[in-house]
């Protein structure tokens, strides 16, 4: 479905994440040695999450360099992998987006370039592959696409793109930022409410009284009393 997030896993494993605009998506996704086992799942704008695709199986056959004599290949440990949550969520413009990364296999040390999708780009030098996490700080809201590139001293390549959302101004800091405002002085004016009425309530009750008095005094002259020091 359009203005879905589409998420892939490669033998259970995240792989990527992107955008679907127009009912198509498309993601460059690094495979596995051997065989790959994708599935698709694409989620709402509520983080819920719709029926897997079919499975798609495919094979990355790793074949000796040109010339090279045939030998046994050793699949373990060697692979470089990058591998990070599957989509970022909950952030604002002006706020830090707080990226873990994990290095998985290859021989360090490391760098890595982080493509931030709003035309910034961040290099990363690591010695070792213990978990890290960089920063980020969007500017506007909107949908951005994080492309992490990484290398290793043998020379080996991964890679891995993943979505980030970035939401509009919070309720809370609109609000406090119109304090002096039209907001505050309506505010303002809600709170005294209840002490005009009162007010009005008293010199009404006054008038009343006054009048009534009046009144009185007059079908009845005798109720007058002099009082004189």
């Amino acid at each position: 479905p359009s203005n879905t997030l589409v998420e892939i896993y490669d033998n259970q494993i995240f792989a990527g994440s992107t955008p679907c605009n127009n009912g198509t998506f498309s993601l460059k996704v690094g495979l596995l040695f051997g065989q790959n086992q994708l599935i698709a799942t694409v989620y709402n704008a509520n983080n819920q999450a719709g029926p897997n695709s079919n499975t798609v199986t495919t094979f990355y056959s790793v074949l000796p360099s040109q010339g090279a004599g045939l030998a046994p290949l050793n699949f373990t440990g060697q692979q470089l992998i990058l591998n990070t949550p599957t989509v970022f969520r909950g952030s604002f413009p002006g706020e830090n987006m707080n990226v873990p990364i994990n290095i998985i296999g290859g021989t360090p040390p490391y760098a890595l370039n982080i493509e931030w999708g709003d035309a910034t780009n961040q290099l990363v030098s690591r010695t070792n592959n213990l978990p890290f996490s960089e920063d980020h700080t969007y500017e506007k809201a909107g949908t951005f696409q994080i492309s992490l590139d990484a290398t290793d001293a043998q020379g080996r390549v991964a890679f891995l793109t993943v979505a980030a959302i970035v939401n509009g101004q919070p309720p809370l800091a609109a609000a406090s930022g119109t304090s002096g405002g039209s907001g505050g002085t309506s505010a303002k004016l809600i709170d005294l409410w209840p002490l005009w009425t009162a007010s009005i309530a008293i010199v009404v009750s006054f008038w009343l009284g006054e009048k009534r008095e009046k009144r009185v005094i007059s079908a009845h002259p005798s109720l007058v009393l002099h009082h004189s020091n």
